[in-house]
């Protein structure tokens, strides 16, 4: 009769040892949702001031080293950039910087940069035509293509 209680408590125990490592497993696994879901809040959530900051800035260093950069230039400026202003946000980005990069930066960082162009092309056509008009001949934004004299 003692065995019997005996075996009976040891399987309970190793009943409750079962449930228990069970719990362990999906306490880790919750863990790890958790800190996956603060990751994607973090994303989400980021200051848009610092993102803004990173578009003006990396707008202006590209124009004043090429005024049409290809894509790996946009994207190095603006890490370089996002680095520089929020290191500790960039590196836990980790594999999600490329998706971040397009869903958040590309389109108005492209959008500032063609901004930019289109300013330093008015300054320099007001230049011109400042320093030339006496020389250069009228422009005209509606004449049709048989009044153009060449």
């Amino acid at each position: 009769m003692f065995q019997a209680v005996t075996r009976r408590i040891f399987s309970k125990l190793d009943n409750l040892k079962t449930l228990l490592e069970k719990v362990k497993k999906n306490q880790e696994d919750m863990k790890e949702e958790i800190k996956t879901i603060k990751e994607e809040v973090a994303i989400l959530s980021h200051d848009q001031a610092c993102i803004d900051a990173v578009i003006i800035k990396s707008a202006q260093d590209l124009l004043e080293k090429k005024i049409y950069p290809n894509y790996d230039e946009f994207k190095e400026s603006a890490e370089f950039f996002l680095r520089e202003s929020d290191n500790e946000f960039f590196s836990t980005l980790g594999s999600k910087w490329e998706p971040y990069f397009e869903k958040k930066i590309r389109k108005p960082l492209s959008k500032r940069l063609r901004s930019l162009r289109g300013t330093l092309c008015a300054r320099v056509k007001t230049a011109i035509f400042e320093n030339f008009s006496n020389m250069l001949p009228p422009i005209s934004n509606v004449a049709k293509a048989s009044e153009i004299a060449a």
